[in-house]
């Protein structure tokens, strides 16, 4: 019985001083309700009141731009805009007013803490908006936030290069934003549009604008009333035939005009780069081949329903110009050519 007495009094000295025993681990405590408000204090006050409002106002560390997304993308809002609710024309009724609530948002917010820091979260915002719903919904939430005085004075005043932590995205995507630049896909031209030259036919414009390299060239815009595809969804032979005749309207213009460069579409709006003609035309000078130069231009409604169409529209077509008179004639390279489709009847035969 010594010898076992000894024994455990040498396990023990070997144990070090700082291992604890299993009987000695403390039991849980249930603080009162006294406690408990005292122990709550004692962080607020590691913690100032202001900085927690701040998190709870944030969603405990999101940006105000992720908090302003969350709460417009609510399960009917994000079917509103997807590509079916946007051809089917749903989307033409929703943007009426579906972004109003992210309008409210971004003023109060500029209320609070200025005109600076909202620009900020506007351009996150519209990076948000592009990245997980499209670009188009972000173009229309642009538009929308651009017909606010405010909102569009603070976008003007701080543009997205003024803030260096915003990604490489959202700066691209404030420049194909910005009304007054056009990127288009094909040529890689960034256009800057310095003046408007003229109102055409459909709702359009046609500006004077200078690329990248300082080459200057005319801009059309055609700003259309809905992104909704006529005949769309349809199974009749007659609806069918409705969505080759708008797709037909659609790019006709592009496709036929023969000193068109390039063309963006975006959403509603419709950009076609074209070159500058020569200046006006003497017609007392005019011959006969400057006549066939300019009705030969037609024979390009081949190749737009060749090359412009999708297959199962890709049908022979007839085009009517209806619109042919002095200042719809221009030369380009000498030759006198045809302009200005925009009312011009694109039909399938």
């Amino acid at each position: 019985m010594r010898l076992a007495f000894w024994r455990q009094k040498a396990g023990r000295a070997r144990q070090p001083s700082n291992a604890r025993r299993e009987d000695d681990i403390p039991a849980p405590v249930n603080h009162g309700i006294a406690e408990s408000a005292r122990i709550g204090h004692d962080r607020q006050m590691r913690y100032p009141s202001s900085t927690i409002r701040s998190l709870m106002a944030r969603g405990m560390g999101r940006s105000r731009a992720e908090s302003t997304y969350r709460a417009w993308a609510t399960a009917a809002n994000r079917q509103a805009v997807t590509p079916f609710a946007r051809a089917t024309g749903e989307f033409d009724a929703f943007r009426r007013t579906g972004f109003d609530g992210i309008v409210t948002s971004l003023l109060k917010h500029q209320r609070r803490f200025g005109s600076r820091e909202t620009a900020e979260q506007v351009w996150k915002l519209l990076d948000k908006l592009a990245r997980r719903n499209g670009e188009i919904v972000a173009r229309e939430a642009m538009k929308v936030l651009q017909a606010d005085a405010l909102l569009n004075r603070i976008l003007s005043e701080f543009p997205a290069s003024m803030f260096p932590k915003l990604s490489n995205d959202a700066r691209e995507l404030a420049i194909k934003l910005d009304p007054t630049v056009v990127v288009f896909p094909k040529t890689g031209k960034r256009v800057h549009l310095r003046q408007m030259l003229g109102e055409g036919s459909m709702s359009s414009g046609v500006f004077l604008g200078d690329d990248q390299n300082g080459q200057h060239y005319a801009v059309k815009h055609i700003a259309r009333s809905t992104q909704g595809v006529r005949g769309f969804g349809g199974s009749t032979a007659r609806d069918r035939l409705t969505k080759v005749d708008h797709y037909l309207a659609k790019y006709s213009e592009a496709a036929l005009t023969p000193h068109c460069l390039d063309v963006l579409i975006a959403g509603r709006d419709e950009y076609l780069l074209l070159e500058l003609s020569e200046g006006s035309i003497d017609y007392s000078t005019l011959n006969l081949s400057d006549i066939l130069c300019a009705f030969d231009d037609l024979r390009k409604s081949y190749a737009f329903s060749r090359y412009y169409m999708a297959d199962d529209v890709a049908q022979d077509v007839g085009v009517l110009h209806v619109d042919i008179h002095g200042e719809n004639l221009a030369r380009f390279d000498g030759k006198l050519t045809l302009i200005d489709y925009g009312l011009a009847l694109v039909f399938s035969e």
